[in-house]
Order: C-alpha cells, then structure tokens, then sequence
C-alpha cells in the first residue's frame, strides 16, 4: 500500500497495529522539514535508542487521509 506524507511520497512503511505512534527515520524527516520535538527514549526488545517527537500534517495510506499525527523520530537501522 502507497504511503503519502504531507501530500509527498509514496514511502514505504511497515504496519504495526500495536505500535503506539509512526515512526519516521531521520533522513526521511529531514527531507520533509519536519520540526524537532521533545526528545525521547524509545524502548525496544533488544535496546533502546534516542529519539524526538515530532508531527506531520497528513498522513494518506491508500484512501484514508489523517490530519496532524505525532510521529517520532528514531534511526530503525
């Protein structure tokens, strides 16, 4: 399925239906011009890597558009 951010794209995401927010990797945010947020810790199974919120206007997968959705920043690698 094509995901569209801020009416750019489409980019390739994995769907995780219990994940808390989306997350974005640093080159894909900075590309966009995403702002810089609060940092953060995220806090997987294996370690835990820093972070920071942030927030995209539109987020469009397939046919659903969603408006203002936090997102946080972190390097998935």
């Amino acid at each position: 399925m094509q995901v569209y951010i801020n009416e750019t794209g489409p980019y390739q995401f994995f769907l995780d239906t219990g994940a808390s927010r989306c997350i974005i990797s640093p080159e894909l945010a900075q590309a966009l011009s995403l702002p810089v947020g609060q940092s953060a810790m995220a806090h997987g199974l294996i370690d835990t890597k820093e972070a920071y919120h942030s927030s995209v206007s539109m987020l469009s997968v397939g046919k659903v558009n969603c408006k203002d959705i936090p997102v946080l920043v972190m390097d998935c690698s």
